[in-house]
């Protein structure tokens, strides 16, 4: 009777610890969509951004050429705060030739299928039809969230995102207990770069360092910001205008 007690146990608890595997080997995950000629660098500390890792493919171009000169293409993102564990997965489709719009959307599901494959996870149904559908959507899963995406531009562009559970659940409870600092920030680092503060924005979420937070904010055209939030109510702010990395201090002073 124990024994048979202990393999149900196994059983109901599997799906959970097979989706935190998702997650939680970046490394692995970084090379997991290698058969569909999506490699990327491997797990690393980003450049740009500091306490954040990543790996990225190159955008892997295929199909015929659109009216704007470029193929359709795809991409396979990975990003975290951590080099322990993965916060999120991305991959993404850019419709250059709308003619072969069923061409990139089977280009996403293969790799979205594969990626799933890998780790034994089950495929939440939404995303899968959403899939055949091409239509966005957001589904729960064990293992956290799962997203397909629209980017409305110039050119049509489709992500599925898949969010780890727990790196959800501590971004909620960072950004309620950081509310009032994230909102001095926005203030002044629109004083800072000299425009109007509803031209500045973030998710809220902080970034901890050793020894004070800080906030991503961004603001009018390809202008970011950190704010440094230190003890004693001091802030720090560096900045890359324009896009123009990397980040340099442009203020401090007293919130």
């Amino acid at each position: 009777m124990p024994r048979k007690i202990f393999f149900l146990v196994i059983a109901l608890a599997a799906p959970f610890s097979w989706g935190a595997d998702l997650f939680s080997n970046p490394n692995k995950l970084c090379k997991s969509l290698s058969q569909v000629s999506l490699p990327t660098s491997g797990w690393k500390p980003s450049k740009a951004f500091p306490s954040e890792w990543l790996c990225l493919s190159q955008m892997k171009p295929f199909g015929k050429v659109g009216s704007n000169g470029m193929e359709n293409n795809i991409a396979f993102y990975v990003n975290g705060t951590n080099q322990e564990y993965a916060n999120d997965i991305r991959i993404k489709i850019n419709i250059n030739n709308p003619r072969e719009k069923s061409q990139a959307f089977s280009s996403l599901t293969k790799a979205t299928e594969l990626l799933f494959k890998t780790y034994s996870v089950a495929m939440p149904n939404g995303l899968i039809e959403a899939l055949k559908s091409n239509t966005p959507g957001t589904w729960q899963a064990p293992w956290g969230k799962a997203e397909l995406v629209f980017e409305p531009g110039r050119i049509e562009s489709f992500k599925v995102v898949l969010t780890n559970r727990e790196y959800l659940q501590r971004k909620e409870k960072l950004i309620t207990e950081s509310v009032s600092d994230f909102e001095r920030c926005k203030g002044v680092v629109a004083k800072a770069a000299g425009y109007s503060e509803a031209l500045v924005n973030g998710d809220g979420e902080p970034v901890q360092e050793s020894s004070y937070k800080s906030f991503l904010l961004k603001g009018k055209g390809k202008d970011l910001f950190f704010c440094e939030v230190h003890k004693n109510n001091k802030y720090k702010i560096k900045a890359a205008l324009n896009g123009k990395f990397p980040f340099r201090y442009i203020a401090e002073g007293s919130l």
